[in-house]
């Protein structure tokens, strides 16, 4: 899943977010965790003060872990458990909370996979060359079936919106 935290500081009571990828203690901050069992990474966006991501114990070492900066991302690999971390606009990470999506040349394959998590449908993608297509664009609260309209507006396709399921044909 997916998760904001807006948490205080605390040295007596440390806040640990522990996924069974990567654990997370707060250090008075704004964060994003986005933790999926089916994608291949889990990632922890800081929107303001620090964050220390480790993995493997209880809690994070400032000398031997990550410290994350605002407006940085570390994403782990779940098959090789390596962390990388990169400067991002954290606006993309947590729009969500607004109800909104922000797709920064995006797959519209990961687009896809977004909609489908947020929307609770099932996509069936029968056009495959469609999927590697990057896209950028920003939406606001909208359904599904507009969002589609307005891919479709720039490139051909055609789709199904059939009880809670979105079919996508060439």
């Amino acid at each position: 899943g997916e998760a904001f935290f807006k948490v205080a500081k605390n040295k007596d009571k440390p806040f640990v977010v522990v996924t069974d990828a990567i654990s997370t203690e707060v250090l008075g901050t704004q964060f994003n965790i986005s933790h999926y069992k089916d994608d291949s990474f889990s990632e922890v966006v800081l929107v303001e003060g620090s964050v220390g991501v480790f993995k493997g114990k209880e809690r994070f070492d400032i000398q031997k872990d990550i410290l994350l900066k605002p407006n940085q991302k570390v994403r782990i690999d779940k098959g090789r458990n390596n962390m990388v971390i990169s400067d991002v606009e954290v606006y993309e990470y947590i729009a969500w909370l607004k109800g909104n999506f922000v797709f920064n040349n995006k797959s519209f394959q990961h687009i896809m996979k977004k909609l489908e998590r947020h929307f609770d449908i099932e996509v069936e993608v029968y056009y495959q060359d469609i999927m590697k297509q990057k896209f950028t664009g920003e939406f606001d609260v909208e359904d599904i079936e507009s969002i589609m309209n307005t891919f479709k507006e720039n490139t051909p396709f055609e789709f199904r919106y059939i009880n809670n399921k979105l079919i996508i044909n060439k």
